[in-house]
């Protein structure tokens, strides 16, 4: 059977096998495949650590863990010490903010603003009951990182040692009653959050035939459901709604779902009603050398522009 030569980057070592990153892809190497046959030794984390620097000869396998190669031997580099930065002095640092930008099963790799990209093993993560990194994270997540110095690879002078996933706020819910209303402001008295500007940008709840403003669609003490992102640092619906049984408290959702279980109508009233965020942000860079044409022409941007500089 045909032999693959290579030399790759140990990313998660157990006690009986160990998995390798190289321009091979990802291999898996068993303890029999690490030592010599006149060595004795029962743990290849008492030889190998994450990071090391290997060679390796592997034969193709049927694909198991991400893996279409099992290593037949495998060595550690005499450089692999240079290699992952012991030598180098400034080897590490701590609290490092990083995106992901690719993930795969075995491996991850991410990029900071200030030192660029970040080789990140799987075996780092603080959480152990991660199986397989695909399934957990996914590219823009965010990690908190412990890296060391290592000789560029992949575009990476730098592999992480220690990784803990950053859990970004979540949107917080909320019911109240209308109590003031304009063509494209809503004001939502809740007993959770005090005074809530809900706006005709993140109004979800469709058009009710042919409305074109909120007044069209929702009057004065009308109850509803809203999300807001920091419920304590602002007081603007990321998306709103009336309450789907008119109960305050009532925390049933009438958001449009999100799936494929909404029909096709329903779906093309929903789009066409609700503005997204490309819209908000498209909206406030208009040069105000042609404002006063788009209010002329359609008089309702006039009251768009007015309720984006209060979201």
């Amino acid at each position: 059977q045909m032999e693959y030569s290579a030399t790759g980057t140990i990313t998660n070592v157990q006690t009986k096998f160990a998995y390798i990153s190289s321009e091979k892809g990802s291999v898996f190497c068993p303890l029999a495949a690490s030592v010599d046959s006149s060595e004795i030794c029962s743990d290849m984390t008492e030889k190998y650590t994450i990071g090391d620097i290997v060679h390796f000869k592997a034969i193709k396998q049927s694909n198991k863990n991400g893996c279409d190669l099992r290593a037949v031997h495998m060595s550690i580099s005499s450089k692999s010490s240079l290699y992952k930065g012991r030598e180098s002095g400034d080897s590490a640092r701590n609290d490092i903010i990083a995106e992901i930008t690719l993930v795969q099963e075995t491996l991850a790799y991410g990029k900071n603003e200030d030192i660029g990209g970040i080789f990140i093993p799987g075996a780092v993560f603080l959480d152990g009951n991660i199986k397989r990194l695909n399934e957990c994270i996914k590219p823009g997540d965010l990690v908190n990182l412990s890296i060391t110095r290592q000789a560029e690879k992949n575009g990476c002078r730098w592999r992480a040692v220690t990784a803990e996933m950053i859990a970004l706020p979540e949107q917080s819910r909320g019911t109240g009653v209308i109590t003031s209303l304009t063509d494209t402001v809503a004001i939502v008295q809740s007993h959770q959050y005090g005074i809530v500007r809900c706006g005709i940008l993140a109004w979800e709840g469709g058009s009710s035939g042919s409305g074109e403003s909120l007044k069209d669609v929702v009057t004065l003490w009308k109850p509803v459901v809203f999300e807001i992102m920091e419920p304590w640092n602002g007081i603007v619906a990321s998306r709103w709604s009336l309450s789907s049984t008119g109960l305050i408290g009532d925390y049933l959702s009438p958001f449009p779902p999100h799936s494929s279980n909404v029909d096709t109508v329903e779906k093309r009233e929903i789009s066409t009603q609700t503005a997204t965020h490309i819209e908000r942000m498209v909206i406030k860079c208009i040069p105000n050398s042609i404002k006063q044409e788009l209010y002329n022409r359609i008089p309702l941007i006039e009251r768009l522009m007015d309720e984006v500089d209060l979201l």
